[in-house]
C-alpha cells in the first residue's frame, strides 16, 4: 500500500518509473519539512490526477482489491517550503531561473 504517490517518470523515455523507496521519502521530506503534503486541498483541475490510474503501482494495488478491502485515491497538493527551497538551492537541484523566481516553488 502506498501513502503517497507521484508521477515519477524516466527522464528520456518518459515512461512511469518506479521507487519503492518514494513513498517513504515523501514522508520523510515532510518530517524534514522540505515540503508539505496537503490531502485537505487538491488541483481545481481534475484532469491534474488522470495520470493516477495509469500508474503501475495503482494497478497492482486495484488487482488485489477485495469487497472488504477497497483501493481509492485522494488527491493531494505538494509543495516545496522556503527551507526547501533553500536545500534544493544548495544541493544544486534549482537552475539560476529558478533560483531568481520566487512566484512559483519549484516541484520537489
Amino acid at each position: 500500500m502506498h501513502r503517497n504517490l507521484l508521477n515519477l517518470r524516466h527522464e528520456t523515455s518518459h515512461e512511469p518509473a518506479e521507487d519503492p523507496q518514494l513513498s517513504a521519502m515523501v514522508d520523510n521530506w515532510v518530517r524534514l519539512g522540505l515540503i508539505t503534503a496537503d490531502f485537505g486541498k487538491k488541483a481545481a483541475d481534475e484532469k491534474t490526477y488522470d495520470w493516477v490510474e495509469s500508474r503501475p503501482e495503482f494497478q497492482r494495488q486495484r488487482s488485489k482489491e477485495t469487497e472488504e478491502r477497497k483501493v481509492a485515491f485522494e488527491p493531494g497538493i505538494v509543495e516545496c517550503t522556503s527551507l526547501g527551497q533553500q536545500f534544493a538551492s544548495v544541493v544544486g537541484l534549482l537552475d539560476e531561473q529558478s533560483k531568481s523566481s520566487s512566484a512559483e516553488p519549484p516541484k520537489p
